[in-house]
């Protein structure tokens, strides 16, 4: 066993181990031990996927006839006025409104996933909490009741809370992803944390529930947790087909974040 460097954890040390990869990996291993877990996942991918399109239908709703609308207005009467000047400025727009509406779009679809997400805190946490208990961490009959109507009700107003942190820092995304050259690699990072953080803390609530605060934890998995995020919100990108196999893309990664770690746990001292 290699030996866990000074100030981290086993668990810290298992996940910084593996890459996105390696945990859908993991999940997919989950998957194929915890009983009764398949059909967990069937639930979930529905529950979820109902959640994003929903958003993100709302959100473009809004988003078209307030920004993108007014845009498109203004550039046809560009192109109406004549002149060298106003044909080279409405040949630049045109330039800027293409990334414009491409950012938009991807804020919007990160967005409403991550919002969907928040919203399915509580399956998170349930299917963390059976991984957990089927190797050993926590009781059986409490990781099934964690997922119910009555306790997802009462965890609502968390999940509101979480959305809107999670809609202040995409809105913050969104103004860093226009500054020239490296705003949008500052917003690509941000929303994969949001991402990377949606993906890592069904596992440690539920860790904290058991054990107690998990400072030292969470600080060995700030970088980790950005470069776990990444690779959903670049499947998020892609329209429809991306859109679709994100929620099952969300749901291993989770899974094999609770697996991964708890087998690291349990080759060393916590």
């Amino acid at each position: 066993m290699a030996k866990q460097s000074q100030g981290t954890t086993p668990a810290a040390e298992g996940l910084t181990r593996h890459g996105p990869l390696a945990l859908l990996s993991s999940g997919r291993k989950a998957f194929g031990i915890v009983p009764g877990l398949k059909g967990f996942l069937v639930k979930g991918f529905l529950i979820n996927l109902a959640l994003f399109f929903v958003l993100v239908s709302l959100t473009l709703a809004l988003v078209y006839p307030l920004m993108v609308a007014p845009m498109a207005d203004y550039l046809d009467s560009l192109a109406s006025s004549g002149g060298f000047w106003a044909g080279l400025w409405h040949s630049f727009l045109s330039w800027l409104f293409i990334l414009v509406k491409l950012l938009v779009m991807t804020l919007v679809v990160a967005g409403s996933f991550i919002i969907s997400l928040a919203m399915m805190s509580l399956y998170f946490e349930a299917l963390a909490a059976r991984i957990m208990a089927h190797l050993g961490r926590g009781s059986a009959e409490e990781a099934q009741a964690r997922f119910s109507i009555s306790r997802w009700t009462a965890s609502i107003v968390r999940s509101l809370k979480d959305s809107v942190v999670i809609l202040i820092l995409i809105v913050v995304a969104f103004i860093l992803g226009i500054i020239p050259f490296i705003g949008p690699l500052l917003a690509l990072l941000l929303n994969g944390f949001l991402l990377g953080w949606e993906i890592r803390e069904p596992y440690l609530v539920v860790r904290a529930e058991q054990n107690g605060s998990l400072t030292e934890l969470r600080q060995g998995l700030r970088l980790w947790t950005i470069k776990v995020g990444i690779l959903p919100l670049l499947v998020a990108m892609v329209p429809l087909i991306g859109w679709l196999l994100l929620p099952l893309l969300m749901i291993f990664l989770v899974a094999g974040v609770s697996y991964t770690a708890e087998q690291a746990r349990a080759g060393g001292a916590s």
